[in-house]
């Protein structure tokens, strides 16, 4: 069986939480937090990478540069 994987080009999407998440170091449960604060589902997100199941995303604090972590694309609402 030969299965082909299309690369989307995620960069710039802008995105939510579906409920209150930590954003963490690497693309994986057991990876260190980025912060104890988690980040609320009011918070704009900007999806900048994508692997597996889980997203790189900035998160936008209206200043030049947010933290950046990642998160599991199933708490994560695209738009």
């Amino acid at each position: 069986m030969i299965t082909r994987y299309v690369k989307v080009n995620p960069t710039d999407q802008v995105a939510f939480l579906r409920k209150d998440s930590f954003l963490r170091e690497g693309n994986f449960i057991s990876s260190p937090v980025v912060s104890e604060t988690k980040v609320t589902p009011k918070t704009v997100l900007t999806i900048i990478d994508r692997k597996n199941n889980w997203v790189k995303v900035e998160v936008n604090t209206g200043n030049s540069c947010g933290s950046i972590g990642w998160v599991q694309e199933s708490m994560v609402i695209k738009f």
